[in-house]
Protein backbone atom coordinates (compact mmCIF):
# COMPACT_ATOMS: atom_id res chain seq x y z
CA UNK A 1 0.00 0.00 0.00
CA UNK A 2 2.69 2.47 0.45
CA UNK A 3 3.94 2.32 -2.87
CA UNK A 4 0.13 3.29 -3.47
CA UNK A 5 -0.05 5.84 -1.46
CA UNK A 6 3.28 7.04 -3.00
CA UNK A 7 2.16 7.42 -6.66
CA UNK A 8 -1.27 8.97 -5.45
CA UNK A 9 1.08 11.82 -3.46
CA UNK A 10 3.80 12.03 -6.42
CA UNK A 11 0.29 12.64 -9.00
CA UNK A 12 -0.61 15.93 -6.59
CA UNK A 13 -3.86 14.25 -5.94
CA UNK A 14 -5.80 16.05 -3.69
CA UNK A 15 -8.54 13.93 -2.49
CA UNK A 16 -7.46 10.20 -2.63
CA UNK A 17 -10.00 6.94 -1.82
CA UNK A 18 -9.17 3.95 -1.49
CA UNK A 19 -11.06 0.72 -1.86
CA UNK A 20 -10.68 -3.23 -0.99
CA UNK A 21 -11.05 -4.68 -4.18
CA UNK A 22 -12.72 -7.92 -2.70
CA UNK A 23 -15.72 -5.82 -2.16
CA UNK A 24 -15.80 -4.53 -5.61
CA UNK A 25 -17.32 -0.96 -6.10
CA UNK A 26 -19.87 0.50 -4.51
CA UNK A 27 -20.22 4.34 -5.96
CA UNK A 28 -22.83 5.79 -3.61
CA UNK A 29 -20.72 4.78 -0.65
CA UNK A 30 -17.79 6.09 -1.75
CA UNK A 31 -19.25 9.46 -3.13
CA UNK A 32 -21.12 9.63 0.70
CA UNK A 33 -17.25 9.61 2.56
CA UNK A 34 -15.94 11.67 -0.27
CA UNK A 35 -17.89 14.85 -0.05
CA UNK A 36 -16.91 15.61 3.43
CA UNK A 37 -13.28 15.09 3.00
CA UNK A 38 -13.44 16.96 -0.46
CA UNK A 39 -15.17 20.10 1.47
CA UNK A 40 -12.46 20.10 4.20
CA UNK A 41 -14.71 18.62 6.64
CA UNK A 42 -13.14 15.84 7.55
CA UNK A 43 -9.41 14.74 7.13
CA UNK A 44 -10.18 10.81 6.63
CA UNK A 45 -13.47 9.54 6.33
CA UNK A 46 -13.91 5.55 6.16
CA UNK A 47 -17.14 3.50 6.35
CA UNK A 48 -16.29 -0.19 8.46
CA UNK A 49 -17.20 -1.54 11.82
CA UNK A 50 -18.81 0.59 14.06
CA UNK A 51 -19.75 -0.40 17.83
CA UNK A 52 -19.95 -4.16 16.33
CA UNK A 53 -22.29 -3.21 13.74
CA UNK A 54 -21.06 -3.82 10.15
CA UNK A 55 -21.43 -1.69 7.12
CA UNK A 56 -24.84 -2.03 4.76
CA UNK A 57 -22.29 -3.05 2.03
CA UNK A 58 -21.04 -5.96 4.31
CA UNK A 59 -24.73 -6.67 5.47
CA UNK A 60 -25.89 -7.24 1.59
CA UNK A 61 -28.29 -3.92 2.36
CA UNK A 62 -26.72 -1.34 -0.06
CA UNK A 63 -30.14 0.98 0.52
CA UNK A 64 -29.39 1.28 4.76
CA UNK A 65 -28.88 4.70 6.34
CA UNK A 66 -24.95 5.10 5.56
CA UNK A 67 -24.70 7.91 8.31
CA UNK A 68 -25.12 5.08 11.08
CA UNK A 69 -21.88 3.09 9.95
CA UNK A 70 -19.79 6.45 8.89
CA UNK A 71 -16.98 7.51 10.95
CA UNK A 72 -15.85 11.15 10.08
CA UNK A 73 -12.60 12.33 12.34
CA UNK A 74 -9.91 14.47 12.48
CA UNK A 75 -6.82 13.52 11.53
CA UNK A 76 -4.76 12.93 15.20
CA UNK A 77 -1.22 11.34 15.84
CA UNK A 78 -3.19 8.93 18.56
CA UNK A 79 -5.48 7.72 15.20
CA UNK A 80 -2.72 6.52 12.91
CA UNK A 81 -2.71 2.74 14.27
CA UNK A 82 -6.58 2.86 13.14
CA UNK A 83 -6.00 4.29 10.03
CA UNK A 84 -2.77 1.61 8.82
CA UNK A 85 -5.67 -0.89 9.55
CA UNK A 86 -8.26 0.36 7.67
CA UNK A 87 -11.37 -1.94 6.04
CA UNK A 88 -13.72 -1.52 3.42
CA UNK A 89 -13.51 2.29 2.00
CA UNK A 90 -11.33 5.15 2.96
CA UNK A 91 -11.02 8.67 1.84
CA UNK A 92 -7.84 10.60 2.72
CA UNK A 93 -7.02 14.44 2.15
CA UNK A 94 -3.67 15.07 0.65
CA UNK A 95 -2.50 16.37 4.24
CA UNK A 96 -3.71 13.46 6.22
CA UNK A 97 -2.00 10.62 3.32
CA UNK A 98 0.67 12.60 3.27
CA UNK A 99 1.38 11.90 7.52
CA UNK A 100 -0.34 8.49 6.93
CA UNK A 101 2.50 7.66 4.43
CA UNK A 102 5.78 8.91 6.33
CA UNK A 103 4.59 7.27 9.09
CA UNK A 104 4.04 3.99 7.89
CA UNK A 105 7.24 4.49 6.16
CA UNK A 106 8.60 4.75 9.58
CA UNK A 107 7.59 1.66 11.26
CA UNK A 108 8.52 -0.17 8.39
CA UNK A 109 11.94 0.64 8.42
CA UNK A 110 12.38 0.62 12.55
CA UNK A 111 15.53 -1.32 13.81
CA UNK A 112 14.39 -3.58 16.36
CA UNK A 113 16.80 -5.52 19.16
CA UNK A 114 15.93 -8.11 21.62
CA UNK A 115 17.76 -8.01 24.66
CA UNK A 116 18.02 -11.01 26.64
CA UNK A 117 19.69 -10.84 29.81
CA UNK A 118 20.11 -14.46 31.49
CA UNK A 119 22.09 -16.92 33.96
CA UNK A 120 22.12 -20.34 33.38
CA UNK A 121 19.38 -20.58 31.06
CA UNK A 122 20.71 -23.26 28.89
CA UNK A 123 17.32 -25.15 28.69
CA UNK A 124 15.49 -22.23 27.56
CA UNK A 125 17.18 -19.77 25.70
CA UNK A 126 17.68 -21.38 22.31
CA UNK A 127 13.91 -21.58 22.07
CA UNK A 128 13.35 -18.00 23.33
CA UNK A 129 16.14 -16.53 20.77
CA UNK A 130 14.88 -18.38 17.83
CA UNK A 131 10.72 -17.60 19.01
CA UNK A 132 12.65 -13.75 19.27
CA UNK A 133 14.01 -13.76 15.78
CA UNK A 134 11.09 -14.16 14.02
CA UNK A 135 9.64 -10.52 15.35
CA UNK A 136 13.16 -8.58 15.77
CA UNK A 137 16.13 -7.38 13.33
CA UNK A 138 18.93 -9.03 15.99
CA UNK A 139 18.87 -10.46 19.61
CA UNK A 140 20.99 -9.98 21.46
CA UNK A 141 21.54 -12.37 24.79
CA UNK A 142 23.97 -11.19 27.75
CA UNK A 143 25.29 -14.00 29.87
CA UNK A 144 25.75 -12.92 33.22
CA UNK A 145 28.34 -14.89 33.55
CA UNK A 146 26.54 -18.62 33.47
CA UNK A 147 28.40 -21.48 34.48
CA UNK A 148 26.65 -23.90 31.87
CA UNK A 149 26.12 -23.59 28.55
CA UNK A 150 23.75 -21.03 28.10
CA UNK A 151 25.79 -18.80 25.47
CA UNK A 152 27.07 -21.66 23.20
CA UNK A 153 23.38 -22.55 22.76
CA UNK A 154 22.39 -19.13 22.15
CA UNK A 155 24.96 -18.50 19.63
CA UNK A 156 23.83 -21.89 17.78
CA UNK A 157 20.36 -20.42 17.87
CA UNK A 158 21.69 -17.73 16.30
CA UNK A 159 22.04 -14.89 18.81
CA UNK A 160 24.52 -12.15 19.31
CA UNK A 161 26.12 -12.94 22.67
CA UNK A 162 27.93 -10.96 25.39
CA UNK A 163 29.20 -12.78 28.19
CA UNK A 164 30.19 -11.18 31.75
CA UNK A 165 32.60 -13.22 33.24
CA UNK A 166 31.47 -12.68 36.52
CA UNK A 167 27.43 -12.96 37.79
CA UNK A 168 26.37 -9.08 38.01
CA UNK A 169 22.75 -9.43 38.33
CA UNK A 170 20.07 -8.19 36.77
CA UNK A 171 20.66 -4.56 36.60
CA UNK A 172 24.14 -5.42 34.55
CA UNK A 173 22.86 -7.31 32.53
CA UNK A 174 19.98 -4.55 30.82
CA UNK A 175 22.78 -1.82 31.09
CA UNK A 176 24.96 -3.84 28.98
CA UNK A 177 21.65 -4.30 26.56
CA UNK A 178 20.78 -0.81 26.61
CA UNK A 179 24.87 0.14 25.83
CA UNK A 180 24.40 -2.23 22.87
CA UNK A 181 21.28 -0.84 21.66
CA UNK A 182 22.50 2.99 21.55
CA UNK A 183 25.77 2.02 20.21
CA UNK A 184 24.45 0.67 16.93
CA UNK A 185 21.58 1.62 14.79
CA UNK A 186 18.72 0.10 16.47
CA UNK A 187 15.33 2.32 16.83
CA UNK A 188 13.69 0.26 19.35
CA UNK A 189 15.11 -2.35 22.29
CA UNK A 190 12.86 -4.83 23.90
CA UNK A 191 14.03 -6.69 26.76
CA UNK A 192 13.12 -9.97 28.24
CA UNK A 193 13.64 -13.00 30.33
CA UNK A 194 15.47 -15.89 28.95
CA UNK A 195 13.59 -18.30 31.52
CA UNK A 196 10.69 -18.68 28.58
CA UNK A 197 8.33 -16.91 31.32
CA UNK A 198 7.69 -14.21 28.30
CA UNK A 199 6.37 -14.83 25.06
CA UNK A 200 8.09 -13.20 22.20
CA UNK A 201 5.33 -13.47 19.91
CA UNK A 202 4.16 -10.45 22.52
CA UNK A 203 6.90 -8.41 21.07
CA UNK A 204 4.79 -6.59 18.14
CA UNK A 205 2.24 -5.61 20.94
CA UNK A 206 4.95 -4.33 23.24
CA UNK A 207 6.43 -2.38 20.02
CA UNK A 208 3.61 -1.04 18.09
CA UNK A 209 2.69 1.94 20.55
CA UNK A 210 6.46 3.53 19.99
CA UNK A 211 6.41 2.40 16.87
CA UNK A 212 3.06 4.56 16.46
CA UNK A 213 4.57 7.51 18.32
CA UNK A 214 2.13 7.35 21.31
CA UNK A 215 5.19 6.16 24.01
CA UNK A 216 8.35 5.89 24.80
CA UNK A 217 8.48 2.89 27.23
CA UNK A 218 6.38 0.31 27.14
CA UNK A 219 5.70 -1.87 30.15
CA UNK A 220 4.21 -5.94 29.69
CA UNK A 221 1.64 -5.56 32.61
CA UNK A 222 0.29 -9.17 34.38
CA UNK A 223 -2.11 -7.12 35.84
CA UNK A 224 -4.21 -5.66 33.21
CA UNK A 225 -7.25 -7.50 31.40
CA UNK A 226 -7.36 -9.93 34.02
CA UNK A 227 -4.55 -11.66 33.42
CA UNK A 228 -3.53 -11.23 36.89
CA UNK A 229 -5.13 -15.25 37.23
CA UNK A 230 -2.20 -16.75 35.88
CA UNK A 231 0.10 -15.49 38.72
CA UNK A 232 0.78 -16.85 41.63
CA UNK A 233 -0.49 -15.94 44.90
CA UNK A 234 2.96 -15.17 46.93
CA UNK A 235 4.05 -13.83 43.69
CA UNK A 236 0.73 -11.31 43.26
CA UNK A 237 0.88 -10.55 47.07
CA UNK A 238 4.59 -9.19 46.37
CA UNK A 239 4.28 -7.84 43.41
CA UNK A 240 1.12 -6.00 44.48
CA UNK A 241 3.65 -4.61 47.29
CA UNK A 242 6.58 -3.50 45.29
CA UNK A 243 4.33 -2.03 42.81
CA UNK A 244 2.72 -0.06 45.48
CA UNK A 245 5.92 1.06 46.54
CA UNK A 246 7.29 1.95 43.52
CA UNK A 247 4.08 4.46 43.05
CA UNK A 248 4.76 5.75 45.79
CA UNK A 249 8.66 6.84 44.61
CA UNK A 250 7.20 7.78 40.98
CA UNK A 251 4.90 10.26 39.49
CA UNK A 252 4.21 8.02 36.94
CA UNK A 253 1.89 4.66 38.56
CA UNK A 254 1.63 1.31 36.72
CA UNK A 255 0.51 -1.80 37.79
CA UNK A 256 2.91 -4.00 37.18
CA UNK A 257 6.28 -2.09 38.22
CA UNK A 258 8.23 -5.44 38.31
CA UNK A 259 7.98 -6.74 34.36
CA UNK A 260 10.83 -7.46 32.71
CA UNK A 261 8.93 -7.52 29.39
CA UNK A 262 9.13 -3.74 28.40
CA UNK A 263 10.49 -1.74 25.14
CA UNK A 264 12.55 1.36 24.77
CA UNK A 265 12.74 3.33 22.13
CA UNK A 266 16.02 5.21 21.65
CA UNK A 267 14.67 9.01 23.72
CA UNK A 268 14.20 6.66 26.82
CA UNK A 269 17.69 4.70 26.32
CA UNK A 270 19.39 7.69 26.02
CA UNK A 271 17.58 9.03 28.79
CA UNK A 272 17.87 6.31 31.35
CA UNK A 273 21.07 6.86 33.38
CA UNK A 274 20.37 4.77 36.97
CA UNK A 275 23.16 3.34 38.77
CA UNK A 276 21.04 0.14 40.09
CA UNK A 277 22.32 -2.88 41.00
CA UNK A 278 20.06 -6.70 41.07
CA UNK A 279 16.31 -6.63 40.56
CA UNK A 280 15.37 -2.62 41.15
CA UNK A 281 16.13 -1.93 38.03
CA UNK A 282 12.89 -2.34 36.83
CA UNK A 283 11.60 0.18 39.48
CA UNK A 284 14.18 2.62 38.95
CA UNK A 285 13.63 2.34 35.32
CA UNK A 286 10.40 4.16 35.94
CA UNK A 287 11.14 6.54 38.28
CA UNK A 288 13.78 7.82 36.90
CA UNK A 289 12.31 8.06 33.41
CA UNK A 290 9.01 9.75 34.35
CA UNK A 291 10.41 12.98 36.00
CA UNK A 292 12.32 12.91 32.64
CA UNK A 293 9.35 13.08 31.21
CA UNK A 294 9.40 9.86 28.97
CA UNK A 295 6.03 8.85 28.11
CA UNK A 296 4.80 5.42 29.66
CA UNK A 297 2.65 3.26 28.95
CA UNK A 298 1.03 -0.43 29.77
CA UNK A 299 -0.08 -3.59 27.68
CA UNK A 300 -1.29 -6.39 28.67
CA UNK A 301 1.21 -9.71 28.55
CA UNK A 302 0.82 -13.55 29.44
CA UNK A 303 3.12 -14.87 31.61
CA UNK A 304 3.99 -18.28 31.95
CA UNK A 305 5.05 -19.55 35.28
CA UNK A 306 5.75 -23.05 34.95
CA UNK A 307 9.38 -22.99 33.36
CA UNK A 308 12.58 -24.89 34.13
CA UNK A 309 14.34 -22.42 36.48
CA UNK A 310 11.64 -20.65 38.28
CA UNK A 311 14.09 -19.11 40.82
CA UNK A 312 17.27 -18.72 40.92
CA UNK A 313 17.11 -16.29 44.00
CA UNK A 314 15.42 -16.85 47.23
CA UNK A 315 11.68 -14.77 46.45
CA UNK A 316 12.09 -12.96 50.10
CA UNK A 317 15.83 -11.56 49.84
CA UNK A 318 15.17 -10.77 46.45
CA UNK A 319 12.11 -8.91 47.29
CA UNK A 320 14.21 -7.56 50.31
CA UNK A 321 16.62 -6.01 48.03
CA UNK A 322 14.32 -4.41 46.08
CA UNK A 323 12.19 -2.61 48.82
CA UNK A 324 15.41 -1.77 50.18
CA UNK A 325 16.32 0.38 46.74
CA UNK A 326 12.52 1.43 46.15
CA UNK A 327 12.84 2.89 50.19
CA UNK A 328 16.28 4.70 49.55
CA UNK A 329 14.51 6.15 46.28
CA UNK A 330 11.76 7.73 48.43
CA UNK A 331 13.85 8.46 50.74
CA UNK A 332 16.53 10.46 48.33
CA UNK A 333 13.51 12.13 46.16
CA UNK A 334 10.53 12.25 48.74
CA UNK A 335 11.83 12.66 52.03
CA UNK A 336 8.91 13.84 53.83
CA UNK A 337 7.25 10.67 52.72
CA UNK A 338 9.60 8.63 54.10
CA UNK A 339 10.65 10.41 57.29
CA UNK A 340 7.78 12.75 58.01
CA UNK A 341 5.18 9.37 57.57
CA UNK A 342 7.39 7.33 59.63
CA UNK A 343 7.85 10.28 62.38
CA UNK A 344 4.16 10.47 62.46
CA UNK A 345 3.29 6.66 63.17
CA UNK A 346 5.59 6.98 65.98
CA UNK A 347 4.08 9.96 67.14
CA UNK A 348 0.48 8.45 67.17
CA UNK A 349 2.14 5.39 68.86
CA UNK A 350 3.72 7.27 71.29
CA UNK A 351 0.61 8.90 71.99
CA UNK A 352 -1.37 5.72 72.75
CA UNK A 353 1.14 4.49 74.74
CA UNK A 354 1.12 7.67 76.88
CA UNK A 355 -2.22 8.00 77.35
CA UNK A 356 -2.37 4.14 78.31
CA UNK A 357 0.04 4.91 80.84
CA UNK A 358 -2.07 8.25 82.22
CA UNK A 359 -5.13 5.80 82.68
CA UNK A 360 -3.15 3.74 84.67
CA UNK A 361 -1.63 6.04 86.89
CA UNK A 362 -4.78 8.04 87.45
CA UNK A 363 -6.39 4.67 88.52
CA UNK A 364 -3.31 3.05 90.89
CA UNK A 365 -1.43 6.16 91.27
CA UNK A 366 1.25 4.40 90.35
CA UNK A 367 3.23 4.89 86.65
CA UNK A 368 4.49 2.54 84.92
CA UNK A 369 7.99 2.60 83.83
CA UNK A 370 7.90 0.64 80.31
CA UNK A 371 5.09 2.54 79.05
CA UNK A 372 6.17 5.64 80.45
CA UNK A 373 9.97 4.95 78.93
CA UNK A 374 8.38 3.78 75.48
CA UNK A 375 6.41 6.92 74.90
CA UNK A 376 9.11 9.32 75.58
CA UNK A 377 11.53 7.29 73.26
CA UNK A 378 9.04 7.04 70.53
CA UNK A 379 7.93 10.61 70.92
CA UNK A 380 11.65 11.65 70.55
CA UNK A 381 12.03 9.58 67.64
CA UNK A 382 9.03 10.65 65.78
CA UNK A 383 9.89 14.56 66.56
CA UNK A 384 13.57 14.06 65.39
CA UNK A 385 12.13 11.84 61.78
CA UNK A 386 9.90 14.66 61.04
CA UNK A 387 12.36 16.96 61.94
CA UNK A 388 14.82 15.39 59.67
CA UNK A 389 12.29 14.97 57.25
CA UNK A 390 11.40 18.34 56.70
CA UNK A 391 15.29 19.92 56.45
CA UNK A 392 15.88 17.26 53.82
CA UNK A 393 12.53 17.94 52.04
CA UNK A 394 13.85 21.63 51.86
CA UNK A 395 17.22 20.72 50.44
CA UNK A 396 15.49 18.30 47.70
CA UNK A 397 13.53 21.04 46.98
CA UNK A 398 16.80 24.07 47.09
CA UNK A 399 18.43 21.54 44.92
CA UNK A 400 15.51 21.29 42.24
CA UNK A 401 15.92 24.59 41.53
CA UNK A 402 19.14 25.22 40.38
Amino acid sequence: MRAAYRRALEAGMEVIAVMNGDHGVNLPLILYIFNPVALGAADYAWIGRVQGAVSPYEAGDPSSEYVHYIQHCKLVCGNLQQLSSFQGYVVFSRPALQRLYEHLSTVGTAKVLAGIPCYNEEVSIGSVVLKAHRYVDEVLVIDDGSKDDTARVAKKAGATVIRHEKNQGKAAGVKTAIRYAREHPFDLLVLLDGDGQHKPEEIPALAKPILYGEADLVIGSRFLDGNNGSVPIYRRFGQTILTLLTNAASVQKTTDSQSGFRALNRTAMESLTVESDGYSIESDMISHLAEKGIRILETPITAIYDVPHKHKKNPFSHGYDIVAAIFGEIGYKRPMLLFGLTGAILLCASLFLGSYAFTIFSDSGVMPFGFTVAFGILLILGMLLIVAGLILNSLVVIMSRK
